[in-house]
């Protein structure tokens, strides 16, 4: 997969709704105060998307959240796609 397929994944996944949360994006999210309306805006709004091996992850970047601060999500792109973790930039 290229960063503009996870991208255009990603995209489609987050406007239906249709992606998972794992526990530790979960945990992340609580402790910077993320929800969930703000991880669907920076997975919509993200404007690239770079492999990261070690990890096994796609970190998307570029992307605000409601409040128009930048978020990174990372994500893995299985059936669907599930985010892995989270954090503002």
């Amino acid at each position: 997969m290229t960063g503009g397929e996870v991208l255009k994944r990603v995209y489609q996944d987050a406007r239906r709704n249709q992606f998972d949360i794992r526990p530790h994006a979960w945990l992340r999210m609580n402790q910077r105060g993320i929800v969930v309306a703000d991880l669907r805006a920076a997975m919509m709004s993200a404007k690239s998307a770079d492999w990261n091996a070690e990890e096994e992850t796609w970190r998307l970047t570029g992307g605000t959240d409601l409040d128009g601060s930048e978020l990174v999500v990372c994500v893995a792109v299985e059936w669907t796609v599930a985010v892995v973790t989270v954090f503002l930039e």
